[in-house]
């Protein structure tokens, strides 16, 4: 039998979110974004509490609705841990980074994923952190759609 992977958490008992946050991979389905630069954002489980499933469809459908509306492009993106045990589903936005921070905030997302100049970045929205360097966001891509 395989043992479960133990999250570590911080003091108050909840995982170290932003560390987790970390350890990002992307599965991309879809053309590689020719933006400059984008935001990947999703409407799942705010704050990082958990949803239900319809729930989480309901507020995804929002935001989509919402960057239609504001006449965003946006192409659908799953990001999730190394092993794509755990995944959201989740948009690449091109829009501005303060917009991209207002559309978190909105609908209550600790962060989002940042792409600029093939550079990933990790940038915090509700969580106290300064925006971190990840690296290369083709080195946290798990496949792409040829």
């Amino acid at each position: 039998m395989a043992k479960k992977k133990q999250i570590k958490r911080s003091e108050n008992g909840r995982p170290n979110l932003w560390r987790l946050y970390q350890t990002i991979a992307f599965n991309w389905d879809n053309e590689i974004c020719q933006a400059e630069f984008f935001a990947i954002i999703t409407a799942y489980n705010p704050q990082s509490e958990p949803l239900s499933p319809c729930e989480n469809i309901t507020r995804q459908k929002k935001l989509t609705q919402l960057l239609s509306s504001k006449q965003l492009n946006f192409v659908p993106i799953n990001a999730g841990d190394k092993t794509f045990c755990y995944f959201e589903p989740s948009l690449a936005v091109e829009c501005s980074q303060s917009t991209a921070t207002d559309l978190c905030r909105s609908f209550q997302q600790n962060a989002f994923y940042w792409v600029e100049g093939g550079q990933l970045w990790l940038i915090p929205v509700l969580l106290e952190q300064d925006p971190l360097h990840l690296g290369l966001f083709k080195d946290h891509l798990l496949s792409v759609a040829q």
